[in-house]
């Protein structure tokens, strides 16, 4: 993809989620009440590994209770793993989360290049009908 836009003097930059448990977890959090859910959760991610699913409610984080910081917690145990203690249905359960290096949850955005070669200036010209 990027070759293709480079053509036209553009580039695909991705800009990875700004919190660590969407970027390394592949989970998204809510705030329920004042009681943390699992609203969604990325496919291969280091929460579906771990079995978690969408709706399970985080009570705790090695051992400490949730709240509304739990963005916070999570960040302060990014090491390589933590555990995460789930109520899940009628059942609780703690499961082992392992940080991973790929980036869910990302967005992309497209830049202009800041020097432009002439055929990049002609094809966006017409491109753009300019």
């Amino acid at each position: 993809m990027n070759e293709i836009v480079a053509l036209a003097g553009i580039q695909l930059v991705e800009i990875a989620a700004g919190l660590m448990h969407e970027r390394k977890l592949g989970m998204k959090l809510e705030n329920r009440g004042g009681a943390i859910f699992i609203s969604n959760i990325a496919p291969g991610s280091p929460a579906v590994k771990a079995g978690l699913l969408k709706d399970d409610e985080i009570i705790g984080v090695n051992g400490i209770r949730t709240d509304a910081n739990i963005s916070d917690l999570l960040e302060s145990f990014s090491d390589s793993s933590c555990q995460v203690l789930i109520s899940s249905g009628k059942r609780i359960r703690q499961v082992d989360l392992i940080y991973d290096a790929k980036n869910y949850w990302s967005r992309y955005s497209f830049t202009s290049l800041e020097k432009l070669s002439a055929n990049q200036v002609s094809f966006r010209k017409k491109w753009l009908w300019q």
